[in-house]
């Protein structure tokens, strides 16, 4: 039996097979989003330093409190993700004099992407070695819109905390910046002072769906085997 035999004895089953098979294929690969991560530049800090940001600080925010570190943040070893230690950014933020506000500065860096919705997330950590009555805030922007915010309050002897920032916003194709910022409202130089690390900076963008085609595929899946059937 050949091929158009086939299609003259089963003409409409061969044709709604094809549409049944092909148009949800279709609309399945125009949904299906398409992650690709942009590119952060020593993102986990393992060249050993501070390649690839721009260092920032508040009008009185102090960076480092640590008397060797000249009020620099410095790449150090530490656990924070609690799966063992890896190189991070540290910092020993606060405030210097007035007003009395939350300050001290924190990392930037630009980078290129797509059209797309850009997701950033960054693992933070403090460790305190004393009573204190805030562990640090942290502060995730890109292009100057805050994505999200993390206060850590109270702190006790010898405590970790950990957790991570993350946000998502809609970018169009070119530079980006991405800010990462550490603030206290107390001072910072005493030995009790708590220390703050970010490490494991990671984005990604994923085209936003366009709507037209898809609805469109849609629609024709719909319509056609209708239309079929109307033709039967």
């Amino acid at each position: 039996m050949n091929r158009r035999l086939l299609f003259l004895l089963f003409p409409t089953i061969t044709i709604k097979m094809r549409i049944r098979l092909f148009l949800p294929l279709l609309v399945a690969l125009f949904c299906l989003p398409n992650f690709a991560e942009a590119a952060v530049v020593n993102g986990d800090f393992s060249s050993g330093d501070l390649t690839g940001w721009t260092v920032f600080r508040d009008a009185n925010g102090i960076l480092n409190g640590d008397p060797n570190s000249n009020d620099a943040p410095e790449v150090n070893l530490f656990d924070v993700t609690g799966n063992g230690e890896s190189l991070a950014v540290q910092f020993r933020v606060g405030r210097d004099g007035f007003p009395v506000e939350n300050a001290g500065g924190g990392i930037s860096q630009t980078i290129e992407t797509e059209s797309g919705e850009l997701s950033i997330s960054v693992d933070i950590a403090v460790f305190s070695t004393g009573n204190n009555a805030q562990g640090g805030q942290f502060e995730l922007s890109v292009n100057g819109v805050i994505l999200e915010t993390i206060d850590i309050g109270d702190m006790t002897v010898d405590q970790t905390i950990r957790d991570q920032l993350s946000g998502t916003v809609r970018v169009g194709q070119g530079s980006q910046q991405v800010q990462l910022a550490v603030r206290r409202i107390y001072s910072a130089g005493s030995a009790g002072t708590p220390v703050q690390y970010l490490d494991n900076i990671i984005a990604t963008v994923s085209p936003v769906a366009i709507p037209e085609p898809t609805s469109a595929i849609f629609l024709a899946s719909i319509g056609i085997p209708m239309f079929v059937r109307r033709r039967r």
